[in-house]
């Protein structure tokens, strides 16, 4: 089946906004990831040259999946497969990397900060931090990538796709594929951290739980990837980088699971009995969260809309360029 866009923005909005989860109790979670237990799970993580704003004029630069059959997650889940795959720069992205070489110094120190402080990197900086000029194979072309990642979901049964922050993921796959893509049931981590995950351990630390207190302080109560694996005391070495962030991303799900499964009824907690019931510390925490998420949902679709614009802007540009070269002119023979 073709995604149509209207499609992609409606598939975009409901995994931004995660509204299938809002509402749900811990128990309904729980019963979710339960209810997947025959899936083949196909963890996936994609490192690109930008923002998801920039998916109409950046480009894919590698792509990591592994499928596993999780047994439920009671013991370690079985490893049935593995892609991964980078991806030769296009010409617009050599041409990108070539006009950075005339950036002054002080052009270079404002982006060297990155998105962290507002900033965005430069492509080189971008390619560095992904480690993408360490490879021992071929580049292969972008669409050949997506092509290859798709075969390797379909080859196994009922896949469900993991990701963390599956919205960015999505977009780019989504709009860089010239080819029909398939829709398949997804479970977004970084929502399931966010809405569940995190609450937990912020009512565990009301009921004084030393584990939670000690996973908050570490985690500083963020929902990312590198924080939620710093919380369960795991290292972050080899961040940002596909195929490592695919085996983190496994790992740090076990555990997630595990702890919800471990703590079915935190979310009934009050800290006095005369606690009005939409003050408990979980439904709190939860609440808070998804403003948050509505509030990065509405900043993302706008941002997404201005550079959507311009980059049809562009593109008229481009082509009335075109028309003009391509027209024909005075004969003198």
């Amino acid at each position: 089946m073709k995604l149509l866009r209207s499609d992609l923005r409606t598939l975009i909005f409901e995994v931004l906004t995660e509204s299938q989860y809002s509402g749900m109790s811990l128990g309904d979670m729980n019963s979710y990831l339960d209810g997947l237990g025959d899936n083949t799970w196909i963890i996936l993580d994609t490192e690109t040259t930008g923002f998801a704003k920039t998916v109409h004029y950046g480009q894919l630069t590698e792509i990591a999946a592994i499928a596993v059959r999780t047994n439920n997650w009671e013991g370690e889940p079985e490893v049935l497969g593995e892609y991964h795959e980078k991806i030769k720069l296009h010409s617009g992205s050599e041409d990108r990397l070539e006009r950075e070489k005339s950036l002054t110094p002080e052009e270079l120190e404002s982006s060297r900060w990155g998105p962290s402080r507002g900033g965005e990197w430069t492509l080189s900086q971008t390619l560095e931090f992904t480690n993408y000029w360490v490879w021992d194979r071929e580049y292969i072309d972008e669409q050949d990538a997506i092509s290859g990642l798709f075969r390797f979901i379909e080859s196994y049964p009922n896949p469900v796709l993991v990701i963390q922050n599956a919205a960015f993921d999505l977009k780019w796959l989504s709009a860089r594929f010239q080819q029909q893509m398939k829709r398949y049931p997804i479970v977004d981590t970084l929502r399931i951290n966010q809405l569940f995950l995190t609450p937990v351990m912020q009512t565990l630390r009301h009921m004084k739980d030393p584990a939670a207190i000690r996973f908050l302080a570490a985690s500083r109560s963020g929902s990312g990837l590198a924080p939620i694996r710093k919380g369960f005391g795991l290292s972050v070495e080899g961040h940002h980088q596909a195929i490592n962030d695919v085996k983190m991303t496994l790992e740090m799900v076990a555990l997630a699971i595990q702890a919800l499964r471990a703590n079915p009824d935190v979310d009934k907690y009050k800290e006095s009995e005369d606690q009005p019931e939409e003050e408990k510390p979980f439904r709190t925490a939860q609440g808070k969260a998804m403003k948050k998420i509505r509030r990065m949902a509405q900043r993302e679709s706008e941002s997404s809309a201005r550079h959507a614009a311009r980059w049809r802007r562009q593109q008229r540009r481009w082509r009335q360029r075109q028309g003009a070269e391509e027209a024909p002119g005075e004969d003198h023979t």
